[in-house]
């Protein structure tokens, strides 16, 4: 970066386009999420469960999608529609943020709304938008973290340097600590941010101030998730060993570099709109069209399960299951 590069030699920002891309990725999740004949996901029920019975200090997963559970239920019911209406509104900003960044690497506008088309259109992103999950959450925290980094370099005036300005500082502590509060992969981002100041030139931004503030902001903002683990005994190590067992042993090298293609094929099946129209004309119980879940019927036995305080991870036999707090989420047949 030198002394002659400054805000106003950014390139034009595409702002019609993009914001256009923007809000119809946004109204796409909601509209299919109304059309569908299908109901919730079960991870979306824990999620709910968790955020009736919140314990802000004492949680064994980062509790933000908890709260934010209840802020929607609070604010706009819960029928499907309006649980994910966030994961929605964070897939719109996610275009909305490629875009920006290629903006701030120096691409003009047919750069920023490839970049967001990209986006929009890319399975993986497709997917995470769809359910009310912290995975779509956690995208937007990074990328805008991201974007907080690439304005601390434009806004510098020398290229060994980063901007010493507060509020891009202050922005990426807030991402961070907000990121960590949603999910642990966020020590992945700041582990290779301490490690890229440490070994670049641009270290010397380690003398001043701003630095350390945006780490406590980060810190403070995050400590609900940190406190819980040492409060529970770190169960995060016992859920990704058990993770790695039941799931991951199963994932060949194959499987995860075609894995995308996967996803392609599952969102053009879903594109299948006819049977999707005629599921709005009627969806009583055992037809062909009523709610589901992964599997035909689970929604039902999900949904169950909940109301009798039943953790939906155990199997059927009622003498194995352990009763959990469970939230009593309505499963909306028509919205």
């Amino acid at each position: 970066m030198t002394a002659s590069t400054t805000i106003d030699a950014r390139p034009p920002f595409a702002t019609r386009a993009i914001a256009t891309l923007s809000v119809l990725t946004f109204a796409l999740h909601i509209f299919v999420d109304w059309l569908s004949p299908y109901g919730f996901q079960r991870d979306e029920f824990l999620y709910m469960a968790m955020g009736r019975h919140l314990q802000l200090w004492r949680m064994d997963f980062p509790p933000f999608i908890a709260i934010l559970s209840q802020v929607q239920r609070f604010l706009l019911g819960d029928s499907i529609v309006a649980i994910r209406f966030a994961p929605a509104v964070a897939a719109g900003l996610l275009v909305l943020m490629a875009a920006l960044i290629s903006r701030e690497m120096g691409g003009g506008r047919v750069s920023q709304l490839f970049a967001a088309i990209a986006v929009a259109t890319s399975p993986v992103f497709i997917r995470t938008g769809v359910l009310f999950q912290p995975v779509v959450f956690d995208e937007l925290w990074w990328t805008l973290a991201l974007y907080a980094l690439a304005r601390l370099g434009a806004e510098s005036t020398r290229d060994d340097m980063l901007s010493t300005r507060p509020r891009w500082w202050i922005a990426l502590g807030i991402a961070c600590g907000i990121g960590l509060l949603t999910k642990f992969s966020l020590l992945f981002f700041g582990a290779a941010l301490v490690l890229a100041l440490i070994v670049a030139p641009q270290r010397r931004v380690m003398l001043s101030r701003w630095p350390w503030i945006a780490a406590a902001i980060a810190i403070v903002l995050g400590s609900p998730s940190i406190v819980g683990q040492l409060r529970l005994g770190f169960p995060v190590v016992g859920q990704m060993r058990t993770l790695e067992s039941s799931q991951l042993m199963h994932v060949s090298f194959k499987s995860f570099i075609l894995g995308p293609t996967e996803h392609v094929r599952v969102v053009l099946r879903e594109l299948q709109l006819k049977p999707l129209i005629g599921a709005r004309r009627g969806r009583e119980p055992g037809s062909r069209h009523e709610p589901r879940g992964v599997l035909p019927g689970e929604n039902r036995k999900l949904e169950r399960q909940c109301r009798n305080g039943i953790s939906y991870e155990q199997d059927d036999d009622r003498d194995a299951k352990r009763r959990l707090p469970c939230a009593r989420p309505r499963v909306a047949p028509a919205l």
